[in-house]
């Protein structure tokens, strides 16, 4: 049912205006949630993007636009906060990769209503993701472990820390959650977690 409803999804422009808006709105109502608690992320995350491109066009647009503005300037922004964290860590012979995670289009409108923030003050429409390949009784310690490096060289938000591996998620997400102060000046999103995790 998922995989149908993200063809139809997919190939909706081909539908009349009404008949978009109906199955826009059912998907963004019953089927991304649904896929969000099976642990389906790369579904869900497609399924309320193409949702909102049909419900609400010019706000999908739009921050579509922003963030294709930003990211360049952005992605080498958080390269340069990676590095140093990098090579602390691979002094301590802790096993990380390090990614940089565009937020999805919905997911940003989302955060910028229930904050009552404009783009420019959002800062987590980009994430950088620490990944370490670890044996799984190793994955609580290790993730700590590189949150004291990270800490180390930025100053974390402590309010804004989420311990999902800990307490994990209904859905079985688990993963470390920080927000710290990056060189730049804005705040950084980080999340930390191991191979199995991700």
């Amino acid at each position: 049912k998922l995989s149908d409803r993200l063809h139809n999804m997919r190939t909706l422009d081909s539908m009349p205006k009404h008949k978009q808006l109906k199955i826009a709105s059912e998907t963004s109502y019953l089927y991304a949630p649904l896929a969000y608690r099976l642990g389906l992320h790369a579904i869900r995350i497609e399924l309320e993007d193409l949702a909102l491109k049909y419900t609400n066009p010019t706000i999908y647009q739009n921050i579509k636009k922003r963030v294709d503005e930003v990211r360049g300037q952005r992605v080498s922004e958080l390269r340069k906060f990676i590095q140093p964290v990098m090579d602390e860590l691979a002094k301590l012979g802790i096993k990380t990769r390090a990614e940089i995670k565009e937020r999805s289009v919905n997911s940003i409108w989302k955060r910028m209503m229930e904050k009552e923030l404009s783009f420019e003050e959002l800062y987590a429409s980009f994430i950088v993701r620490f990944i370490t390949d670890c044996p799984k009784e190793q994955e609580r310690l290790e993730c700590w472990k590189i949150y004291a490096v990270l800490t180390n060289f930025y100053r974390p938000n402590t309010a804004k820390l989420k311990d999902w591996i800990s307490f994990p998620k209904t859905n079985g997400y688990e993963s470390l959650h920080a927000i710290v102060m990056g060189p730049a000046g804005t705040w950084v999103e980080v999340q930390i977690r191991s191979e199995r995790m991700d």
